[in-house]
């Protein structure tokens, strides 16, 4: 008969101890083999009885030998040493203690002491993500900030960006006018107070003169006929061609943008009584002053009658009206600036005393 491998009493009390930790955890009894019956302490002869389950597989399906073989067929031969054996079971069993510590310790972090389920990716089976909820004011937030910078995008090319587009336009105006004007370099002293030279009406978009603003640095404008976007998008001063024609009887009148697209008319509030402001024609230099301004509504447009403000009253005199938007970065309303002719010279005679020294003059 195969003798039983003997324990000691101290290796039995370890089993017995790491038994009832294994109860604890909840592992069945049923996955656990049985300690052999009858095994012996080395302190004593006596057996002691038979311990309970408390390893997950039969010890000899990893132990070298065979230790429950037939002495007959030579099993005693090749069985493993007793305590050898023992101490391999010990082994197994703290080896399957651990691992039970570590399922312990993850489900310890993954389920949080208020009941909900923590994010932790290592846990097969545990949902760690919540579904984001949908939250319209946060949505409607978000909305908003992206409005802003899409209207303020807006702007800045509205006001910046468009002002650097148009300066081709504006050299190529001036410089197709001057191909045909002689450019004078001397300053004229003849002032003439008669009617000037008539001009032929212009073609719509056409460029027929030159405007200058002395108050400006001396800034250079193209003139051309039409008030509509076409033409004041193309930085030039656009005649009402309702009005009058420069030097004519009656309210030659013209407009410009204030903000974007060349920015024409921006500083037209410096403007104060007794400025000047030159038109140049092919003919002639025309000479007008600033005698008043006032802001109105954009609906206002008796301003460009031919006696600004005042309907069905035949004029008497030369006059000239500038029109823009106001505010400076608005347009909910008209800045108007009326002026008076002075005098004129003719163009082959030399610039007019207003605009010595302007070294931004386009035919010097």
């Amino acid at each position: 008969m195969t003798q039983r491998p003997r324990l000691s009493r101290r290796e039995l009390r370890l089993q017995r101890e790491q038994q009832r930790r294994l109860g604890k955890t909840g592992v069945a009894e049923s996955t656990v083999p049985e300690v052999p019956a009858g095994a012996y302490s080395h302190s004593d002869s006596q057996a002691v009885e038979p311990t309970h389950q408390i390893f997950a597989s039969p010890i000899t399906d990893f132990l070298p030998g065979d230790t429950t073989g037939d002495t007959s067929q030579g099993g005693n031969a090749h069985r493993q040493d007793p305590k050898k054996e023992a101490h391999a079971r010990l082994a197994m069993a703290q080896a399957r203690l651990e691992e039970i510590k570590q399922k312990e310790a993850q489900l310890a972090v993954a389920t949080p002491h208020d009941g909900s389920l923590a994010n932790n990716d290592n846990l097969i089976g545990v949902t760690s993500r919540r579904r984001r909820r949908f939250d319209v004011i946060a949505w409607f937030g978000e909305l908003l900030v992206t409005a802003g910078v899409v209207l303020g995008l807006f702007a800045f090319w509205q006001v910046f960006v468009t002002d650097m587009q148009v300066e081709a336009d504006t050299k190529l105006a001036l410089t197709t006018f001057y191909q045909d004007v002689e450019c004078p370099t001397a300053v004229s002293s003849d002032k003439r107070k008669d009617a000037p030279p008539a001009i032929e009406p212009p073609e719509h978009g056409a460029t027929f003169g030159a405007l200058h603003v002395p108050k400006w640095e001396f800034m250079v404008l193209p003139l051309r006929e039409g008030a509509t976007p076409d033409v004041l998008d193309k930085a030039a001063a656009g005649h009402y061609d309702t009005t009058a024609l420069p030097g004519e009887i009656g309210n030659f009148a013209v407009a410009a943008h204030r903000r974007s697209y060349g920015s024409s008319f921006r500083r037209i509030d410096v403007l104060k009584d007794g400025d000047p402001v030159v038109v140049e024609t092919k003919d002639a230099w025309l000479v007008y002053r600033v005698y008043t301004h006032e802001i109105v509504l954009p609906e206002r447009k008796e301003v460009i009658y031919p006696v600004p403000n005042q309907l069905n009253v035949q004029p008497t005199e030369q006059l000239m009206t500038m029109t823009t938007c106001h505010p400076e970065y608005g347009n909910s309303e008209r800045y108007i600036v009326h002026l008076k002719f002075d005098y004129w010279t003719p163009h082959d005679a030399g610039i007019p005393a207003e605009l010595e020294g302007g070294g931004n003059h386009s035919c010097m």
